[in-house]
């Protein structure tokens, strides 16, 4: 029988196809080597993880798995071995095999090959939400790259390239996101690697969607949606279905969206992505409050929380927590709205994803109308200025909205006074807090933040002036 190295003139012509992404002529060209050695096994498990027939790729991984002896086809093991655990959603195994992937690479001196598995390590860290570390990945296999000028370096950068664009509109940063998109796309678009080329047009999709161009945003992600039916991917065409679907929902074809909706979290359900389900049960509770139906709203906001936290997903359960405390705020239960969207916060700041501190600053902005109308408009400031440089269509939507609201609220504080409007009086607990704490406020800017003189300013003790302060968070 021949030994590796005997093969490995025809096994090397596969390796430069795959890498370079054509992965439809390395299927063929498989086809044509009859003996299994394990670098070929391992190439024909890269070829099934491509095209998601993921039972397989696992068959032909561990059955090659012990005779993986040879350096070189442990080192393409190990990276085989992390994308098939990457795709199962098992990304700690992931992790560890990439990790393997790139000491054997760095044993071996193959820089190429090092800038791919830096590459597999950056979007792992972008899926779980870690943006800082996945940059930094990113980065450092652009730089291993390009000392490299073939067609495999070229496919490698769009696949870069695409996964700084995803991270740069998570972040919020819509002209750096388009600008990576558009190369990545000019990249991946003629070679045979259409799968990421259907990825990109998804992201692309959301980025309209994301600056209030829905129409726009459906033509692109069907063209997306249909490249994954064509190559009978699963897992991306659920993703693209969401999007096609929250664009519907802004569209109001409520129907059609709902039917795409329900289809996108019944394959994720059945092929055990529990991340993406967390997505797709969020776009449902989205689905609800547009239709005015906030017990079901409710009870998916619920579950798309439970999902993200099982996925151990931070940026999936925020989205979550942002819908929780917007339906709650709409249902009147003003505490709980309170809880999830200040969670939602404190994850949106751990992220730096605008994504997610936006919106609770704006839900918490309207929340305050309704108990602490003071406070109001200082979350209300803070939305404002994240969407000055955030300028999420959507989210400026509500803002103007929420606007309207405080305009036409019957307390309100304009420079230096305390106003109510006679013709429609607040209620009595509403008028009472947002005086005392507008007092309290001007007694502590006067007395340099003294509470025994503030509390001589407004004819009270330190103590009371004390409580208040704590009881309001000055």
């Amino acid at each position: 029988m021949p030994r590796v190295r005997e093969l490995q003139v025809t096994a090397s012509v596969i390796v430069d196809l795959i890498d370079a992404g054509k992965f439809a002529t390395a299927e063929k060209g498989l086809r044509e080597i009859r003996e299994e050695s394990p670098l070929v096994r391992v190439l024909r498990a890269e070829v099934e993880i491509y095209f998601s027939r993921l039972r397989e790729a696992e068959r032909l991984l561990d059955e090659v798995a012990p005779e993986a002896r040879d350096v070189e086809v442990a080192a393409r093991y190990a990276m085989a071995r992390g994308e098939l655990s990457y795709w199962l959603f098992r990304f700690e195994e992931a992790e560890e095999h990439f990790h393997i992937a790139l000491h054997f690479y760095k044993f071996l001196g193959e820089t190429f090959r090092q800038a791919v598995a830096f590459y597999n390590l950056g979007r792992l860290e972008r899926r779980r939400a870690r943006f800082e570390e996945a940059e930094r990945f990113l980065n450092r296999s652009i730089e291993l790259n390009t000392d490299h000028d073939d067609p495999r370096a070229e496919f490698l950068r769009g696949l870069v390239l695409f996964n700084l664009g995803a991270i740069r509109l998570y972040e919020g940063r819509p002209e750096p996101a388009l600008e990576f998109f558009e190369e990545a796309a000019r990249i991946l678009r003629f070679s045979e690697g259409q799968r990421y080329y259907g990825l990109v047009l998804n992201s692309l999709g959301g980025l309209h969607l994301y600056l209030g161009s829905p129409h726009r945003a459906v033509a692109v992600l069907q063209m997306a949606k249909s490249l994954f039916e064509q190559l009978g991917i699963f897992h991306d065409l659920e993703h693209a279905s969401n999007n096609i679907a929250l664009a519907l929902i802004q569209l109001e074809r409520y129907k059609e969206a709902e039917l795409l909706l329900q289809e996108s979290l019944e394959l994720a359900q059945r092929i055990g992505d529990v991340a993406s389900a967390s997505t797709f049960l969020t776009s449902f509770a989205e689905f609800y409050v547009a239709r005015g139906d906030l017990k079901k709203a409710y009870a998916y906001s619920r579950r798309a929380s439970e999902y993200a936290e099982l996925a151990a997903n931070l940026f999936e359960k925020g989205r979550a927590l942002v819908q929780l405390g917007r339906v709650t705020l709409l249902e009147g239960r003003y505490y709980e709205s309170e809880r999830a969207l200040r969670q939602a916060l404190e994850i949106g700041q751990k992220l730096k994803s605008w994504e997610i501190e936006t919106p609770a600053c704006l839900y918490l902005a309207e929340l305050m109308l309704a108990v602490q109308p003071v406070k109001a408009r200082e979350w209300f400031a803070r939305a404002d200025h994240l969407l000055a440089t955030y300028p999420h269509a959507w989210f400026r939507a509500e803002l103007e909205r929420i606007r309207r609201k405080m305009d036409e609220g019957r307390i309100r504080i304009e420079e230096e006074r305390f106003i109510v409007d006679g013709t429609r009086l607040p209620k009595w607990y509403e008028a009472k807090e947002a005086l005392e704490i507008f007092l309290i406020r001007k007694a502590l800017e006067q007395s340099g933040n003294n509470l025994t003189r503030a509390g001589e300013l407004l004819g009270t003790t330190r103590v009371h002036v004390h409580k208040k302060k704590k009881q309001y968070g000055l």
